[in-house]
This record gives C-alpha cells, sequence and structure tokens, in this order.
C-alpha cells in the first residue's frame, strides 16, 4: 500500500474556523507530537503566511532574502516558529479537556515564546492591507496569531472549541454547526476514514460469521 499523500502548504484544508487554529493545524498530531509536518523550512512558513495573507508578496520575497543570507537567523525563527505552535496546541487541547494543570502549563510556555518577540505594524499595499514584516523572520506570524488565540480564548464560541479524534490528525477547529455536534475536522478525510473502517470491521465480521457456518 502506497504512503498517504500529506498536503502541502499550499494545499492544506483551512478548516480550523481561526487564524490559530488553522496554524496549529499546519501539522497533524499523534500522541501529543507533531508528525506530517508542512512548515519545513523557513520557506514554507512564508508561503504559507502568504497563503493566509499575513503577507504580501513584497514582505515575503524580502523575508525570503533575509532567510538566505542568514540560514541561522532563519533556523532560529523556524524553531521559535514551531515551538509556539506545540504550546498553543497544547493550551486548546487542555481547554477541550477541561485540564486546568495542563492549560497554566501551555500558558506558560505560550507567553515564554511570545514575550521573546517584537511587534509589527500595518502597511497598505497594492493589495490592500498587510502586516509590516518586521525586524525579524517570524513576528509578521506572532503578532497576528497570538491576538487571534486571545480573542478565542475570551469569546463565548470557546465552548465550541473541538479536537478532531481522527488518527494521526489531532486538528482543532471551532464548531459552528447548528446542533454542536461536529465531530471530525472533515467529513472528507477523517469522517470518511473512519466509515471506511468501520465498513471493513463490519465486512470483516460477516465473512468470518459466514465461513463459521
Amino acid at each position: 500500500m502506497s504512503a498517504p499523500v500529506v498536503p502541502t502548504v499550499e494545499t492544506v484544508a483551512l478548516v480550523g474556523g481561526r487564524l490559530c487554529l488553522d496554524f496549529v493545524n499546519s501539522a497533524n498530531w499523534l500522541e501529543g507530537t507533531a508528525c506530517d509536518e508542512r512548515l519545513t523550512s523557513i520557506h514554507e512558513l512564508l508561503a504559507w503566511g502568504r497563503r493566509l495573507g499575513l503577507l504580501d508578496e513584497a514582505g515575503r520575497r524580502a523575508l525570503a532574502g533575509k532567510a538566505e543570507a542568514s540560514p541561522a537567523a532563519a533556523a532560529r525563527a523556524l524553531a521559535e516558529v514551531i515551538a509556539l505552535r506545540e504550546s498553543l496546541w497544547r493550551l486548546f487541547g487542555a481547554v477541550v479537556e477541561n485540564d486546568p494543570a495542563g492549560r497554566s502549563e501551555a500558558l506558560g510556555a505560550l507567553n515564554a515564546a511570545l514575550r521573546r518577540k517584537a511587534g509589527c505594524a500595518l502597511q497598505e499595499t497594492r493589495e490592500g492591507f498587510a502586516l509590516e514584516p518586521g525586524g525579524d523572520l517570524s513576528s509578521w506570524l506572532v503578532r497576528p496569531v497570538a491576538y487571534a488565540a486571545l480573542e478565542l480564548l475570551t469569546s463565548p464560541r470557546l465552548g465550541r472549541l473541538r479536537r478532531c479524534p481522527g488518527h494521526r490528525c489531532g486538528w482543532m477547529f471551532l464548531d459552528e454547526s447548528p446542533n454542536g455536534r461536529r465531530r471530525w475536522c472533515s467529513m472528507a478525510t477523517c469522517g470518511n476514514r473512519r466509515k471506511a473502517q468501520r465498513h471493513y470491521a463490519a465486512s470483516k465480521k460477516a465473512a468470518s460469521e459466514e465461513r463459521r457456518r
């Protein structure tokens, strides 16, 4: 059986419902560890930011140039972003699980990452408005993600935060369904896989029972 195709930053589904949730969904999660990584380089990170509208093309190119000129700084920036994402995923997971201790621990790690980052500003471009990249390679991401997380964590919609139970998924999303019973990140992926697994198990059981007759 061939290995499943892992979507790229250009094709991965954006199903979180908030920027901060789509950010933590830039990887899949297996037993609390990121897997199926999309942000494999600073250039993939910049492409993701461009797709989400956090950077305009001029900003992306400028930061790509900085990354090329300083590979060590680029590696540090990517590592900081990955650490921030893990802390944010753990914080949201603790909220879903109603785990005060886990929430406090994750919040401490998240704040340590946020305090290291400089601010950034809005700028007007030919395409509208975008964030001015700032002085380093990751401030353009950290600030809006932090604001999006704050908005969600203080919103009455927080009770609709869910984590997909699919194998090698763990994606976070807001359940905006009318009855509040959405379970999967997407029926087209994890939902259908679960249905297929149940169908296979039922077929196998029926065949086994038929052989015993």
